[in-house]
């Protein structure tokens, strides 16, 4: 259903009047900012006249989205996906004092997430032509960023040749990601997230993730990241910071997903919903008692790595496909609020979270860290940075394999 929104504003006594005409049911309110000069009533009278009479000129317009009126800039403003102007709005009587511009339309979550994948679908394709891409991303309602190791004429094409919502959606950087997938301590039972562990033959010595119970087979598993597992032995034991055997036997990897830097250890023995808080030397428990999502309206998550210890706050600004070490992921990107270490080398498959009081909310595990020399690093971690990459723990682990991250095993 078509709807009409009117907000009235006072700004330095005059009235000024913001008119959204929007296609959803909850149209978001126009950004009108107090000018030096107020608008005139007569004006805005003329104003609202086009507005209406182009609104509805956009009965049957699949593209249209919005209207509003820019008392500021003197504009009307039509909101569509391509941005373009069809000749139905152009043959709209106009005063001469109103002029009306047409600008592509903000992509919707939906939209911006179909076009991350499919333009990570044609990656392949992409290299065979010469461009070789290194990360796709957004920070939520556009544009998607393309990140290419080279600039050329073929990758400046990009921003046309995937731009289906108009100009302005899709834009090309060069640029290099510079992470590094962190890849290497003696817990017990029951298992906790936070803590050393290693694959089998000494390879991959990494942390542990998230603890839960399968919500549909009750069985107990710990979540690691998929470069931290042999494949062709996929057992995972814990062990120290020096990666020495004689730990304990966690259970072996009997789901992978490199897509999501993921995979679900079955558990040999108990596991406890809680991670290893606190610095190096001083660990306390602390109670995993919510999931939620990520999303980047959060600006106080925390990690938990086996080197650094726990390191807060960071915020999430952007999510999409990352070509690390070798093979592509789809992680999410947050970075140090105050420019230390929240990440390092030997932290992968550690717990990313919220503090909750006394307990924590899970919201990811880390995969990669981007590597910065001149860094302090904290703990026992030597290799550390500020920004990091992370899988999305409440979509992987519990929307598509059940695992509740609040419940222990057995």
């Amino acid at each position: 259903m078509r709807h009409r929104w009117t907000s009235r504003i006072r700004t330095g006594g005059v009235v000024a009047v913001g008119v959204v005409l929007a296609v959803s049911a909850t149209p978001a309110r126009a950004d009108l900012r107090e000018g030096p000069t107020p608008t005139p009533n007569a004006w805005i009278t003329s104003a609202e006249g086009v507005a209406e009479s182009l609104w509805r000129s956009s009965a049957g317009d699949a593209d249209f989205a919005t209207i509003k009126i820019d008392p500021e800039t003197r504009k009307v403003v039509v909101y569509r996906k391509g941005g373009a102007a069809l000749s139905r709005y152009q043959s709209v009587p106009k005063p001469a004092d109103v002029a009306v511009e047409y600008r592509t339309a903000p992509l919707s979550g939906t939209e911006t997430n179909q076009l991350i994948h499919s333009i990570k679908a044609q990656t392949t394709t992409l290299a065979k032509q010469g461009i070789e891409v290194n990360a796709i991303w957004s920070s939520g309602s556009g544009p998607v960023t393309i990140q290419v190791q080279h600039m050329n004429s073929n990758a400046r094409n990009l921003a046309t040749r995937f731009g289906t919502y108009g100009p302005g959606t899709v834009t090309v950087e060069e640029g290099i990601v510079k992470a590094t997938r962190a890849d290497r301590d003696f817990d017990a039972r029951p298992f906790v997230a936070g803590a050393h562990t290693i694959s089998s033959a000494g390879v991959g010595e990494c942390t542990s993730g998230f603890t839960g119970r399968s919500a549909g087979t009750g069985a107990g598993y710990m979540i690691v990241a998929w470069h931290c597992v042999r494949l062709a032995d996929p057992r995972i034991w814990t062990t120290n910071k020096n990666g020495v055997s004689g730990g304990s036997y966690v259970g072996r990897a009997t789901v992978l997903d490199m897509n999501h830097d993921i995979a679900y250890v079955r558990t040999a023995d108990s596991v406890l919903p809680a991670i290893w808080d606190g610095p190096i030397g001083s660990p306390f428990l602390k109670n995993v008692t919510a999931m939620q999502k990520p999303n980047t309206s959060m600006t106080r998550i925390c990690t938990s790595g086996a080197f650094s210890g726990a390191r807060c706050y960071g915020t999430i600004y952007a999510e999409g496909w990352y070509y690390i070490g070798g093979y592509w992921s789809y992680l999410w990107v947050a970075t140090s609020n105050n420019g230390t270490s929240i990440a390092a080398r030997g932290d992968s498959g550690g717990p990313v979270f919220i503090p909750n009081g006394n307990n924590v909310t899970a919201v990811g595990m880390i995969s990669a860290v981007e590597i910065d020399p001149n860094l302090p690093c904290t703990g026992d971690a030597t290799q550390c940075g500020q920004l990091f990459y992370f899988t999305d723990v409440y979509t992987e682990a519990w929307l598509n394999h059940d695992i509740n991250m609040t419940q222990s095993w057995p």
